[in-house]
């Protein structure tokens, strides 16, 4: 994505969040700023590309947090939708459950 893309994809996420804003308001709804991230999804070249100090996304005046990684029910999302982190966590818990269930049928003598 060339420079100006991202300044033209940042200025539509910003003004899609002042958009957002004003529905909340209007349906007594509160965005959890806190809890909220946004990602760049793309390559890990283009992605080290990128001047990440300059990518600002505001929602009423409350910077909202750039990460490269992030858990959503349960499924760790990389920027890179490679899922390495996640398939390394649910590998590791899945020979973990094997050996406890053999262990549990194949109790060690005394």
């Amino acid at each position: 994505m060339a420079h100006s893309d991202l300044n033209v994809a940042l200025d539509k996420i910003n003004e899609d969040l002042i958009n957002i804003s004003n529905y909340l308001k209007i349906n007594n709804l509160i965005l959890n700023v806190n809890k909220t991230k946004s990602m760049i999804i793309t390559t890990q070249y283009k992605y080290e590309r990128l001047d990440i100090n300059n990518i600002n996304i505001v929602y009423e005046n409350n910077q909202i947090e750039l990460v490269k990684k992030i858990k959503y029910l349960g499924l760790i999302i990389d920027n890179n939708l490679t899922f390495k982190e996640h398939l390394t966590i649910a590998n590791s818990l899945s020979i973990m459950t094997c050996i406890t269930v053999y262990k549990k049928y194949h109790p060690t003598p005394f």
